[in-house]
């Protein structure tokens, strides 16, 4: 098991308790620290994290909903195991929802928006050079939240936000190469690219690309582990 939490480490999270078990517990299965089929109790958890059993089990909760775990109870909590059929249903949906999004931003993303993505693909590449790759998935993820925002259709947004920790943790296999980090940096700004030069059929082209890319690598990273 880990050892404890840091002080250091607290220092850096925000919100309830819950918030806090919930991130730490996130980011350690999108680290691998905690891998598919890894049964966890509520009490390491505990003596890990130095925080209660009550808001563990919220957080805990939370990430089943997520689909990120599995409570069985008596038994401890699993970390879910992520299959291909997951992996290929959860990019259709990408594509399905994010294809229409990116179409619509063509028309409604702002200079402050653009700025922002700007600034995002700037951040990833620091992230990238300071081998940071929980904070890089962090901007990938909003770097498409911005874009999702800007297409102004709240359904839409709330359904890819509410996807927000599985796009993570098939984004964590995706980039498991430098390589791959590499190719989403350019990807994001030939997305960025047909944004601004409002190209309709550009932007479908390269995010429809950008997520077979990610895809495809998933699958390799999947059969290799």
């Amino acid at each position: 098991m880990h050892n404890k939490v840091t002080n250091n480490e607290k220092i850096k999270l925000v919100g309830t308790l819950k918030d806090q078990a919930y991130n730490l517990i996130r980011d350690a299965i999108l680290k691998g620290d905690f891998p598919p089929g890894k049964v966890i109790s509520n009490e390491e958890l505990s003596k890990w994290l130095g925080i209660s059993r009550t808001p563990i089990r919220e957080a805990l909760f939370e990430l089943q909903k997520n689909r990120m775990v599995i409570i069985h109870r008596g038994k401890g909590t699993e970390v879910a195991p992520l299959s291909e059929k997951d992996v290929l249903e959860i990019f259709e949906m990408r594509e399905a929802l994010e294809a229409k999004t990116h179409e619509l931003a063509i028309d409604r993303i702002n200079t402050e928006q653009l700025n922002e993505l700007e600034n995002i693909i700037n951040d990833q590449t620091k992230h990238l050079e300071d081998k940071q790759r929980i904070e890089f998935l962090d901007e990938d993820r909003k770097f498409h939240l911005v874009i999702a925002k800007a297409g102004q259709n709240e359904r839409i947004y709330t359904a890819i936000e509410a996807l927000r920790d599985q796009f993570m943790l098939l984004g964590n296999y995706a980039l498991y190469s430098n390589n791959r980090i590499n190719q989403v940096i350019e990807e994001h700004k030939s997305i960025l690219d047909a944004l601004k030069k409002k190209d309709k059929v550009k932007i479908h082209y390269e995010i429809i690309n950008h997520l077979r890319n990610s895809y495809n690598e998933t699958i390799k990273m999947l059969k290799r582990s």
